[in-house]
């Protein structure tokens, strides 16, 4: 077996969370780290629910990443852990969530230009 780095593998791992993202548009839950983020998860829940009544853009978890299916919701939620969690205590789970988001943001962004690529494409070959 080749050894791999850490860095390497949390990379692979994360990449593949992304693919299974939009391949299902929800994550299976990875039985281990689901009670560890379970508290994250109510957390992220109860600021999403605030802002939005329709909850299809909400889809949670594998490995304590949660995964949200729209920007919009993506940033005020930032800005709501921002001000949420700003006692002293709460850092370190503040700045967990906040990484947490701005990767949701970065495959969402990924994920659209990938489609946009597509539609081109079709568009592209639609005549052939």
């Amino acid at each position: 077996m080749i050894r791999r780095s850490l860095a390497r593998r949390k990379f692979l791992r994360e990449k593949k969370m992304a693919t299974r993202l939009c391949a299902f548009g929800r994550m299976i839950i990875a039985r281990r780290a689901y009670l560890k983020a379970k508290r994250q998860i109510v957390l992220v829940q109860s600021l999403a629910r605030r802002y939005l009544q329709r909850k299809q853009y909400v889809l949670f978890v594998v490995a304590r990443r949660q995964y949200i299916s729209h920007v919009g919701l993506i940033v005020k939620l930032q800005s709501a852990i921002r001000a949420k969690l700003a006692r002293k205590q709460m850092q370190t789970q503040r700045r967990g969530l906040l990484r947490v988001l701005a990767l949701m943001r970065k495959y969402l962004a990924r994920i659209r230009l990938h489609k946009k690529i597509d539609q081109m494409f079709a568009a592209a070959h639609a005549f052939d």
